[in-house]
């Protein structure tokens, strides 16, 4: 069975937004990013397809970036296929040191071209989100990774607001 194995090595020069991305003094990688980096890898693993979604994101062990200032820290992002038709399901992984798993997910893949009826989640039931301060009370995020504009609400279902998308906050 056909397996695509990418490293990426993170440190203060390559990611330095993540840098406002801590706890207790430690860097650690936003699941934004390591679903940034599931849907890159099933690309490159199917370019003959298109990303439908990425399901099922499981976080098994957040990362810590023990090494982000000096000389980094290395992942292993692993994608292998499950099934094929007419498209595929994509098994994705990112592993850190000594192969110990911190993501799973799911990719679902879809023929180009091919027209594909959007599955809408059903829409959550939300309360008003108020005049709370988001940063420095509710996360923890430093100045460079505040990319929250506004929210909408909040519930037991989710969640809903605007965000910066990467260029706009700066990000590479």
């Amino acid at each position: 069975q056909r397996v695509l194995e990418l490293e990426v090595h993170i440190d203060r020069r390559t990611h330095a937004y993540l840098a406002d991305h801590s706890i207790a003094g430690t860097v650690v990688v936003p699941v934004g990013l390591a679903v940034e980096w599931f849907s890159r890898i099933a690309r490159a693993f199917r370019p003959d397809l298109r990303l439908r979604a990425v399901n099922d994101i499981r976080v098994l062990k957040g990362i810590k970036l023990d090494h982000f200032e000096a000389e980094g820290d290395r992942l292993t992002l692993r994608c292998r296929q499950l099934s094929n038709g007419d498209g595929a399901l994509l098994e994705l992984e990112i592993l850190g040191a000594g192969g110990v798993r911190h993501y799973r997910a799911q990719a679902e893949m879809a023929k180009t071209g091919a027209a594909v009826e959007p599955r809408l989640a059903p829409q959550p039931i939300l309360q008003a989100w108020g005049n709370a301060k988001i940063y420095g009370d509710v996360l923890f995020h430093g100045r460079e990774f505040q990319v929250i504009e506004t929210l909408d609400g909040i519930g037991e279902g989710g969640i809903s607001g605007t965000l910066k998308g990467v260029h706009e906050a700066g990000w590479k």
